[in-house]
Order: structure tokens, then sequence, then C-alpha cells
């Protein structure tokens, strides 16, 4: 299982990416995060 956060600043992008890799069975999407220093309190939290 390959676990993805999902990291863009465009919220309908990050919508379509989501739900593309939620289909594919290999993939787990773990948050999102729309900037890096975002994404950063995300994984640190």
């Amino acid at each position: 299982m390959i676990r993805i956060m999902i990291v863009e600043d465009h919220h309908l992008v990050r919508q379509g990416l989501k739900a593309l890799l939620e289909n594919e069975p290999d993939f787990e999407v773990i948050g999102e995060a729309a900037d890096g220093q975002e994404a950063i309190r995300l994984v640190v939290n």
C-alpha cells in the first residue's frame, strides 16, 4: 500500500486527484493540504 498526501493549491485539482487515487487499490490518500507549510503541519501533528 502506498500512502499519499495530496498537496495542491487548487481545490478542484486536489479533489480530482483524490477521486482518481481512491479508485486505485494500491493507493491510500492520507491527507490533503493547500500548500507545503500546511502539509508539514499535518504530518508533524
